[in-house]
């Protein structure tokens, strides 16, 4: 009997067997029979599937928009569909509409839990957008979806940032327009809600102004480049801007209506050096829309401007000046000096200036059609010196004194002034350039000051006025009653007060007969007295006869204008014979 022998299968039957069993199995989450490696007779163990749990999320899920007043977007806004799954996956495609959406990064090769995709808006529409993802053990696949929506924003320009507020009829249906060009994006706005063209953002514009350049009945804007001295013009077809260059002109120009007909606009300017320049703006013969402008070459015309005083010079001091002007190709003239202006008519001519005290600068303005001007200095020689007097009739007065002789009069002039002012004691009393005061109840010593302003700057003077010394003597009179003859009565006292600010000298103190000194503080005459002392003198009464008897006390003293006495102070007594045996 014969030993039955195995057999090894070959490894082109094991690869048959292979491709059945994945043909059998296919690509769903069904199990899959294993296959035992080429001679491993080990069963091995079939793939478990794999549950797929994937959701979408968008950011933005409302896209907003920029479109312009046809619907049209401005600006593509970017949308990022985040794919999210409980396994990690690989995104294999989506259904995203190639007219709405662009994909603009590529699918994930490498699976992950969450994957991105960035896509840009190209539709004012939303909608949604399926992705086919792939579990990492190639075994499982499945689909989630992502919703999203676009809002629609009709652009318009930020007003702050608008410039060259001009006005005209853009579009040529006979109504005002206002044009504004947004500094931020360079384009032109008509009404602030149509877009009408461009310039370019990074140029420094200037010089612009709105005008019918190509006599189409439609206004076009021209302006300069500051940067580069290049003039651009935007002309109207009614619907939009067609940019054109015109010229370059480095210098300063303004545009101003023509003065001839025959369509030809005038571009006009005055360089630094006062020279004019013009050209200009005509239509071509053309049939296009908008028709096109040309500008001629600029042409020159000088400003002559002449500005001279007929007077020698420097002039003198506080005179005027005749000056004579002229002014060629420049016109409406003016002459300035100071903080006058004086408008000027004609083409030449002469004008006599207010008086001068300094040197002055005199302009003269004209326009051509810009500004053009002349200088012309004017020197004045110095101010003189100012010259004051000042004179007083007294130089003391009596205290109190209203007698005609005892008034201060003061009187003073000045020359090459321009005011004065006359103060007493530090309060104003008058004023003028000359003059006389009067004051007549003087109490104190008092000091005038004269004050005067001149070209030179200010000049002073002063004058003081003293007051004469006033004694007071108390009391008024004396009563010593009855007295035996050659008997002496009891002593009074009469008191010598000096009240003024000054002292007094040379006081003497005369007695009449029957009356005697009788003691007292007061020196021997003649005596003094500072201001504001005093003294006593003793007075007692001897009388020689019977009988009522009258005297006097005489106080003479020196007020620092003569001799003067004090009033008198009555004295009075009664002599008396004893009888006999008494």
């Amino acid at each position: 009997m014969k030993r039955a022998t195995s057999v090894k299968p070959s490894p082109s039957v094991t690869l048959i067997a292979l491709f059945v069993a994945l043909a059998i199995g296919g690509c769903t989450n069904r199990k899959v029979s294993s296959l035992n490696p080429v001679g491993d007779p080990t069963p091995q163990p079939v793939p478990t599937p794999t549950v797929i749990n994937c959701s979408v999320t968008v950011n933005p899920q409302n896209v907003q928009v920029t479109v312009d007043d046809q619907g049209n977007m401005v600006d593509p806004k970017s949308i990022t569909f985040a794919v999210i799954s409980n396994v990690a996956i690989q995104v294999m495609s989506s259904n995203a509409d190639p007219n709405a959406l662009t994909l603009n990064t590529a699918l994930p090769t490498q699976a992950a839990l969450q994957n991105s995709i960035v896509a840009d808006v190209k539709s004012t529409t939303g909608g949604s957008v399926e992705f086919l993802v792939q579990a990492n053990n190639g075994y499982s696949t499945g689909s989630c979806a992502g919703n999203y929506q676009v809002t629609p924003i009709t652009e318009r320009p930020s007003p702050q940032n608008l410039l060259f507020n001009v006005t005209g009829d853009f579009t040529g249906d006979n109504v005002p327009d206002s044009a504004g060009w947004d500094m931020t994006t360079g384009y032109w706005w008509i009404n602030r809600t149509k877009k009408f063209g461009s310039w370019d953002r990074l140029s420094q514009w200037t010089n612009v102004m709105a005008s019918d350049l190509n006599s189409d009945g439609r206004a076009d804007i021209i302006g300069r480049d500051a940067l580069t001295g290049n003039w651009w013009v935007q002309l109207s077809s009614g619907t939009a801007f067609i940019n054109q260059y015109l010229l370059n002109w480095n210098i300063n120009a303004g545009l101003v209506p023509p003065s001839t007909t025959g369509g030809a606009w005038i571009l006009q300017a005055t360089d630094n050096n006062g020279v004019r320049w013009e050209s200009s703006i005509t239509r071509t013969n053309t049939a296009q829309n908008p028709i096109p402008v040309v500008a001629s070459t600029p042409t020159s015309f000088v400003a002559n401007l002449s500005l001279t005083t007929l007077d020698p010079l420097p002039r003198p001091y506080n005179t005027s000046t005749t000056l004579s002007w002229q002014a060629q190709n420049a016109s409406n003239c003016v002459l300035r000096y100071g903080s006058n202006t004086i408008q000027l008519t004609g083409n030449s001519g002469t004008v006599q200036s207010d008086i001068l005290t300094a040197t002055t600068t005199f302009t003269l303005i004209c326009s051509s059609p810009a500004l053009a001007q002349m200088i012309r200095v004017i020197p004045v020689g110095e101010a003189p010196n100012p010259d004051i007097t000042l004179n007083t009739d007294a130089r003391i007065v009596r205290k109190n004194s209203r007698a005609e002789d005892g008034t201060v009069r003061v009187n003073w002039s000045s020359s090459n002034t321009t005011s004065c002012n006359l103060f007493q004691n530090g309060a104003l009393v008058s004023s003028g350039v000359s003059g006389s005061y009067r004051e007549s109840d003087i109490s104190r010593p008092v000091t005038f000051r004269l004050a005067c302003w001149s070209a030179r700057g200010p000049i002073e003077a002063a004058k003081s006025v003293d007051v004469s010394t006033v004694l007071q003597a108390t009391p008024q009179a004396l009563d010593f009653g009855t007295v035996n003859i050659k008997e002496r009565s009891a002593a009074q006292y009469i008191v010598i007060k000096n009240e003024d600010y000054t002292a007094a000298t040379h006081i003497m103190v005369a007695i009449s007969t029957q009356f005697v000194p009788a003691g007292g503080n007061c020196p021997h005459s003649p005596f003094r007295l500072g201001a504001g002392d005093q003294c006593r003198i003793g007075l007692a009464f001897r009388p020689t006869g019977e009988g009522r008897k009258n005297g006097t006390v005489q106080i003479l003293y020196n007020d620092g204008i003569s001799e003067i006495s004090a009033p008198a102070i009555r004295l009075t007594g009664k002599g008396n014979k004893p009888k006999k045996g008494k």
